[in-house]
């Protein structure tokens, strides 16, 4: 059996059950450029938000990655931790075993991967999050890499700020919906394909 029917079999048997109009637990977001290649490789930013999990009711919670190794750090794993006689707040990634303390803790990744090797990753987090998963497609029409790295560098700086503000702004969305895949893959399209062809649209 190939590897994609295996991966449309599983989905179709934990998700036969989902209804038309369901939304996924959590939100898997690429932030990239208008101009995707279907060969070469495209720089992007990918994050992870709990839909409406923040405790402020102020909307969805953000899902923090592993500095070491980029799974994603499962919510039990938040807590207090002791190291060298001193306690501290952090979170153990299950993947790596690293115990990183809160403030090392990142809440989004910047690649830059070909269409395929981005599909694989997408892939992997939603394996991570059980399938319940909608993806969004954010795209601007100027590049993100050179803003990206500005503001990395320079991130007390006003027109940093600025620059990243109005392109996180300045944006399209594509909303791929737990309920929209799962009728995708019923009607045979594998979960390789329809995730390819989600981020080629």
């Amino acid at each position: 059996m190939s590897i994609e029917i295996e991966d449309t079999i599983d989905h179709l048997i934990s998700q036969i059950f989902v209804a038309k109009d369901k939304k996924g637990k959590y939100k898997v977001e690429l932030f990239c450029e208008s101009k995707r290649s279907t060969w070469k490789p495209f720089s992007g930013i990918i994050a992870v938000w709990r839909s409406g999990a923040a405790l402020s009711g102020s909307g969805d919670e953000c899902v923090y990655f592993c500095p070491e190794c980029g799974s994603i750090i499962r919510k039990d794993s938040h807590g207090n931790y002791h190291k060298d006689g001193k306690t501290f707040y952090g979170a153990s990634c299950h993947e790596c075993g690293t115990i990183s303390r809160g403030e090392n803790l990142i809440d989004s990744r910047f690649a830059r991967l070909a269409v395929n090797d981005w599909v694989e990753l997408l892939i992997k987090y939603y394996r991570k999050l059980k399938g319940d998963v909608d993806f969004y497609l954010k795209y601007c029409k100027t590049g993100i890499r050179s803003t990206t790295q500005f503001y990395k560098d320079n991130p007390h700086l006003g027109k940093a700020r600025e620059n990243m503000a109005k392109q996180m702004v300045d944006k399209d969305l594509v909303i791929y919906s737990l309920s929209s895949l799962v009728q995708d893959l019923s009607s045979g399209t594998s979960l390789r394909s329809a995730l390819r062809a989600f981020l080629t649209a």
